[in-house]
């Protein structure tokens, strides 16, 4: 089971999810290039770089082929790379991802200012003084990434369970069509759900998410 967090974010922040697992898999998760404990490198951040990250993880570990769950960017990277790599995903939960940039219901835009680095980052990543270099990547990449279209989403082949917020900030149809585009997937919505909906309605989204791994489907 591989668990996958948001942009600007942690392991942590996937730990409800990474608790509800653990009791009935063998869960790898780990920061994303740059993100927490992970160095990072000169390169644009992209999710293609980080699904391949990810990728020679488990060729590391020896693990051949994962159920993903991913909550937004995570959501993003577990697409890219049931879409790459269809052999290596057995099933697929993404959570608050878009495929396009389009999906936004506002454009990231990177302010004058750059926010402090969240007490998380400060005291986990190898230099915390590259936070604002790592935001400015972050957002860079939240303007211009990911750009699938629906016949790339529907090289996926793992049975998927798209899931969002009722008030994410990802529109929600666009969310429908993410789920209309990838042949054997299910879609739930989270009623008064935000965008951090693992967080605020983790034990609903998690009975769903177990749900799914054991085979269920929505009627």
């Amino acid at each position: 089971m591989l668990v996958l967090h948001g942009g600007l974010g942690t392991v942590e922040g996937m730990s409800y999810q990474i608790r509800a697992l653990a009791a009935s898999h063998f869960v790898v998760a780990a920061d994303s290039r740059g993100h927490g404990r992970s160095t990072d490198s000169n390169a644009p951040l992209s999710y293609s770089l980080m699904s391949d990250d990810m990728l020679k993880l488990l060729d590391h570990l020896q693990i051949d082929r994962v159920d993903v769950v991913g909550w937004s960017d995570g959501g993003i990277i577990g697409l890219d790379l049931a879409m790459h790599h269809p052999e290596r995903v057995r099933r697929l939960v993404a959570i608050s991802a878009n495929y396009n940039v389009d999906g936004f219901l506002e454009s990231p835009t990177l302010g004058p200012k750059i926010p402090r680095a969240p007490l998380r980052y400060r005291l986990l990543a190898p230099d915390p003084a590259h936070w604002p270099e790592l935001y400015r990547k972050v957002v860079a990449m939240w303007q211009t990434q990911p750009h699938y279209t629906p016949n790339d989403l529907g090289h996926i082949k793992a049975p998927t369970l798209v899931m969002a917020g009722e008030f994410a900030i990802i529109k929600r149809e666009h969310t429908d069509q993410l789920a209309k585009a990838i042949a054997d997937s299910q879609e739930v919505i989270i009623q008064d759900g935000p965008h951090t909906v693992p967080n605020e309605k983790f034990e609903i989204v998690n009975s769903y998410i177990l749900k799914f791994l054991d085979g269920w489907k929505p009627s």
